[in-house]
C-alpha cells in the first residue's frame, strides 16, 4: 500500500474542496435558475387575470384614473398582489413605452402606500431588461438593483394582444427574500458537503498527527537500530522455534558468523549440543512471558572455540499482542572468567602459603618454648 504523506492527504482535501465548490456553485445555479423560472411563472400566471382590453383604452397620462377600464385593471392588480406576497413580490405593476420612454400604466399599490406610482408617471431609472424584453418578446428576469425602495429583483413579462406587445406585466421581489429563497433551498445540499468536508479535515488532522507520530517512531527506530549495530554485544532475534531473524555486528564479533551466513538458520548452530536443550527450555519461559536476565552459559563460535556469556532474552510481542519470538543479548566474558579463574588460582596459592607461613610461625615458637624448658 501507498505511504500516506502530507503532500497526499494535502493533494486530497484540495481535490475534494475544489469539487465541493464546483457542486455547490451547481447548487446555487440551479437553484437561482429554478427559483427564477417560479417567479417567471406566477407573473405569467398573473397576467391571465388581466382584462388586456382594459389596458388598450389608456392613454399613458394622469387622466386614466378617472377611467372605470383603469379602475378594474386597479382592483385586479390588487388583489393579485395580496395573492403573491406570500412569494416575496413586492409590488406587482404594468408599464408600457411611449415614444422611448417607460411610464407606469397601474399597480398593485394602494394610493396611499409609498410605492405607489399614478398612471403616466415616467419611469426614471427603468432598467435595461425592460427593453430587452420589448426586443426578445420573452419574459427577462433582471437585477439585484437599487431604488429608493431598496434592492430588487424584477420579472418583466411582455402582455401581448394580436401578436402584438402593448406593455409589460412587471413584479418586483426584495432582494432579502430572494436569497432566503436560495439559502433554504440550497441549506441541506451546502451541510451535507460541509459535514463531509469536516470529517474529510478531520481524517487529515488526524493522518497529519499519525505521520509526525510515524516520524518520532522512525527516528526512535532508527536511533534505536544505532545503538544495536554500534553495541559490542551480540544482539539478535529469533522466532519460537529458534530461528535466527536478526543479527548485528556486535554478533558477528561474539560468534564469527556474519549476517547474510546465520539470518534464516537454526540457533543450534552456535549452541554445544550438551546446552542445546537448556536454550530450548529458556524460550518456552519466554513463550510465557517471562524475562531471561544474566543468565550464565556457553556458546560455540563458528572457529569451534567455547566462549562463556551472559545471556539475557526477551519477549518479542507483535501487534496483535501474541509473543512471536525473543530478543537475545550475548555478552561475552571469556576473558573476564579467564581472568577471574587466574586470580581464583592465585588467591588459592596465597592462602597455602599463607598457611605454610602460619606453620611456620607456629613451629618457631613451640621450638623457642623448648629450649627454655631445656634451660631450667
Amino acid at each position: 500500500m501507498k505511504k500516506l504523506t502530507k503532500l497526499n492527504l494535502s493533494i486530497i482535501i484540495l481535490f475534494y474542496l475544489l469539487v465541493s465548490i464546483f457542486i455547490a456553485f451547481s447548487i446555487f445555479k440551479k437553484n437561482q435558475n429554478s427559483l427564477k423560472e417560479n417567479l417567471i411563472n406566477t407573473t405569467k400566471f398573473a397576467l391571465e387575470s388581466l382584462n388586456k382590453e382594459d389596458l388598450l383604452t389608456l392613454s399613458n397620462s394622469s387622466e386614466d384614473i378617472y377611467l372605470n377600464e383603469y379602475q378594474d385593471l386597479k382592483n385586479t392588480m390588487i388583489r393579485v398582489g395580496e395573492t403573491v406576497k406570500f412569494l416575496g413580490i413586492k409590488w406587482i405593476y404594468i408599464i408600457s413605452k411611449k415614444e422611448e420612454k417607460i411610464y407606469f400604466n397601474v399597480d398593485s399599490a394602494l394610493i396611499n402606500d409609498p410605492g405607489y406610482s399614478p398612471p403616466g408617471t415616467l419611469y426614471e431609472k427603468a432598467p435595461k431588461e425592460i427593453d430587452e424584453a420589448y426586443n426578445k418578446q420573452s419574459p427577462v428576469f433582471a437585477g439585484p438593483y437599487n431604488d429608493e425602495y431598496g434592492r430588487f429583483y424584477s420579472v418583466f413579462v411582455p402582455i401581448k394582444y394580436n401578436n402584438k406587445i402593448i406593455g409589460i406585466l412587471a413584479s418586483d421581489i426584495e432582494e432579502k427574500y430572494f436569497i432566503n429563497q436560495l439559502i433554504k433551498e440550497e441549506l441541506f445540499p451546502i451541510s451535507m458537503l460541509l459535514i463531509t468536508f469536516l470529517v474529510l479535515f478531520y481524517v487529515y488532522l488526524k493522518g497529519i498527527f499519525r505521520l509526525k507520530e510515524e516520524q518520532v517512531i522512525r527516528k526512535i527506530e532508527e536511533r534505536y537500530r544505532e545503538i544495536i549495530e554500534s553495541s559490542d554485544d551480540g544482539i539478535l532475534s529469533e522466532t519460537l522455534d529458534g530461528i535466527i531473524t536478526t543479527w548485528n555486528k556486535g554478533a558477528e564479533n561474539v560468534y564469527g558468523y556474519k549476517a547474510e551466513d546465520i539470518i534464516g538458520k537454526s540457533m543450534n548452530l552456535v549452541i554445544p549440543k550438551e546446552l542445546q536443550q537448556e536454550t530450548r527450555d529458556l524460550l518456552v519461559k519466554i513463550s510465557k512471558g517471562e524475562r531471561i536476565s544474566h543468565f550464565e552459559t556457553k556458546r560455540l563460535k563458528k572457529d569451534g572455540k567455547i566462549i562463556n556469556i551472559f545471556l539475557t532474552l526477551s519477549p518479542i510481542i507483535n501487534e496483535d499482542n501474541i509473543i512471536v519470538g525473543a530478543s537475545a543479548i550475548a555478552r561475552d566474558v571469556t576473558e573476564k572468567k579467564h581472568t577471574e579463574e587466574i586470580l581464583m588460582e592465585k588467591l588459592k596459592d596465597l592462602e597455602r602459603l599463607n598457611k605454610l607461613m602460619v606453620n611456620r610461625e607456629i613451629k618457631m615458637i613451640e621450638l623457642k618454648k623448648l629450649l627454655k624448658d631445656k634451660q631450667r
